[in-house]
């Protein structure tokens, strides 16, 4: 028996849910767990026949709207249509999947691009590597710390916390020449569709700091989604692609928001305690037992101590004292989520230069550079 919509309809690519026993849903007017609807075995409401479970594949094609349909039909050898095939050998249907993979196949039917389902499923966008494969030593470096990254349970996460929403996005990365910044995002639009592509410098991913280079990583995730939501509201895309992310920030809120307060928040309440999270959850895998070693023992490195600061005015705001503190890693990584930033013209009322805050972000920023500088 082929496997159809037996007993009912559901709304082909993931609309309502019918109130007749379906293969979609078989326990009609119950509460269910979205993420569950997809895998409860399921029998004909005919009696003595019993449907044989259905695989997650048939599952998932069952559920194609008819472009989709059509496309999986006539592209069954194309890498998108062979991915999905295999990710779904091993990996339960859920409707959160279910989205994701409706959108990787649009994107392959409409544009013609391949997005990583392993990457995209385990970040809060849809991930285009193509151009990063592995092929050289710079790919394979980032390759290796984009991982790391996205092993934080919270990088999933990030753009719901950042900004209340799940709303997911496209990302392209690739290697390439950059101009006075350590990484670019810029967004192109076809068949109504934002893809931002983030270019990493090749001199940063060769002599940056692996926190450094996560960093940016992140960073550039946050500048893409940004990005789209400026254009969303009208933004001229010149204007756009020529914003770094501290000017990004600054113009949605002054511009999107009429709120200067907005901007203030967002980096104080958002941006920063969930960079600080990420890093903190990845640690162990940024840092080697060495570089671990050099900042909580400077004493025998005699170098990297971190100096608490005197007095200071605003004339003098870099001054310190003989006062040695110890290395405090949350401390770290809420600077470090700034970096880059702070000297930012725009946020030079978050960081006044001659404050406390102004000083530990450039000493513990400048500290990590070089106790974690990439040799």
């Amino acid at each position: 028996m082929s496997g159809g919509t037996a007993g009912g309809t559901g709304s082909v690519g993931g609309g309502s849910w019918s109130s007749t026993p379906s293969l979609f849903n078989p326990n009609p007017g119950k509460d269910e767990d979205p993420d569950s609807q997809y895998n409860n075995p399921y029998t004909l409401p005919i009696i003595g026949i019993v449907h044989p479970l259905y695989t997650n594949l048939e599952r998932y094609t069952n559920t194609l709207s008819d472009a989709n349909k059509e496309f999986w039909n006539k592209s069954q050898s194309s890498k998108i249509v062979k991915s999905i095939q295999e990710y779904l050998k091993t990996h339960p249907l859920s409707n959160s999947l279910k989205q994701i993979l409706d959108q990787l196949l649009d994107e392959a039917r409409l544009n013609g691009a391949i997005y990583d389902i392993e990457k995209s499923v385990a970040s809060p966008a849809n991930i285009d590597f193509s151009a990063v494969a592995g092929n050289s030593a710079n790919e394979q470096r980032f390759n290796a710390i984009y991982n790391t990254v996205a092993s934080s349970p919270l990088f999933k996460k990030m753009i719901t916390n950042m900004f209340g929403t799940s709303e997911r996005y496209n990302v392209k990365f690739k290697i390439g020449p950059t101009v006075n910044a350590n990484g670019t995002t810029i967004p192109a639009s076809s068949n109504s569709t934002v893809t931002n592509t983030v270019t990493l410098s090749p001199d940063f991913l060769t002599q940056g700091s692996t926190v450094s280079i996560a960093t940016t990583i992140i960073h550039e995730m946050i500048h893409a989604y940004l990005n789209v939501l400026r254009l969303r509201g009208g933004v001229d895309p010149s204007i756009i692609a020529s914003d770094d992310l501290a000017a990004c920030i600054h113009n949605y809120y002054k511009n999107d928001l009429a709120n200067e307060a907005g901007q203030h928040n967002f980096m104080a309440q958002n941006f920063g305690p969930v960079i600080t999270q990420m890093l903190l959850e990845i640690k162990n895998s940024l840092f080697t037992a060495a570089e671990i070693h050099k900042v909580e023992h400077p004493e025998v490195y005699e170098s990297f101590y971190l100096y608490a600061p005197l007095n200071i005015s605003p004339a003098n705001p870099l001054t310190q004292s003989q006062q040695i503190l110890l290395w405090n890693w949350s401390n770290f990584f809420q600077w470090q989520s700034y970096d880059g930033l702070v000297d930012h013209p725009e946020f030079i009322n978050i960081f006044p230069r001659g404050s406390n805050d102004y000083y530990f972000c450039k000493k513990y920023i400048g500290i990590g550079n070089s106790a974690f500088k990439h040799e």
